[in-house]
């Protein structure tokens, strides 16, 4: 065993006794940190970690905005960057947890939500009935990453919001490691029509942008796509993006096959 390996397993070991209640250790080198099932943090250590390299991480959470994911990548960055040689998973769980009243905010806001819906019950099927229809694609995997696609027919944010949630009512699509997702919709202002477009990466980086990219080549109108993926714990490099945006055009092609 070299040294990394031996600062690897001693780091593992401290870090799973001292947050046991909200880490979960998997294949020997994954390091996965569960704030309160808002924000999930995965950090895998690399061969050469930590002597010369540093942990890749991702950040995951259907709920939390691309600003809030953003900004605690660029802090875990930072930190890594600054002990660099040496092990810093006790300091990115550290310095995470300065931003828990943050997490702990949206937690409160949700069951607040909740709340309301009970109270408020008669609204809330009012609301709620109202959901675009959704299509879910068949199941593609590679090398134990599992990705399935979603597809929906959308007028307004309102109804992206509305699939959003309702995808995430199944609870193995809220547990998938990236719900990433793009749309376009036609809207008219001042007499003239507009296209308003967006996307997530969900931690995926740069996943988003190609099945935006998709969509624009399509020409599509009034749809949001959504597509799931359970990391399998192999990393895919490029072939990831590629199923991704195959996944996408799929979507798009049955559902323009449906609804000629």
């Amino acid at each position: 065993m070299d040294g990394d390996d031996e600062l690897r397993r001693m780091e593992i070991e401290s870090i799973e006794a001292i947050y046991s209640d909200i880490v979960t250790i998997e294949n020997g080198n994954r390091i996965i940190l569960n704030l309160l099932d808002i924000c999930i943090i995965q950090f895998d250590l690399p061969q050469n970690y930590p002597s010369t390299c540093i942990p890749n991480i991702t950040i995951s959470g259907p709920l939390l905005s691309r600003t809030i994911k953003n900004q605690f990548n660029e802090k875990l960055l930072s930190i890594c960057n600054s002990n660099k040689g040496n092990p810093v998973i006790y300091e990115c769980i550290e310095g995470i947890k300065d931003n828990i009243s943050m997490i702990e905010n949206i937690k409160r806001m949700i069951e607040r939500n909740d709340q309301d819906e009970k109270e408020h019950k008669e609204h809330k099927i009012d609301f709620y009935t109202d959901i675009p229809d959704i299509i879910s694609g068949n199941i593609l995997t590679d090398r134990k990453s599992v990705f399935q696609g979603h597809i929906a027919k959308v007028n307004n944010i309102e109804d992206i919001n509305k699939v959003l949630w309702q995808l995430k009512q199944n609870k193995k699509i809220k547990q998938a490691t990236h719900n990433m997702y793009a749309y376009r919709y036609n809207f008219i202002r001042n007499d003239k029509i507009y296209i308003a477009h967006d996307c997530d990466d969900d931690g995926e980086t740069g996943a988003g942008a190609k099945m935006a990219q998709v969509l624009d080549l399509m020409k599509c109108e009034n749809i949001l796509v959504v597509v799931s993926r359970w990391y399998g714990g192999i990393k895919l490099g490029p072939d990831r993006f590629r199923h991704i945006c195959n996944i996408t055009r799929d979507m798009v092609n049955e559902y323009l096959s449906n609804n000629k």
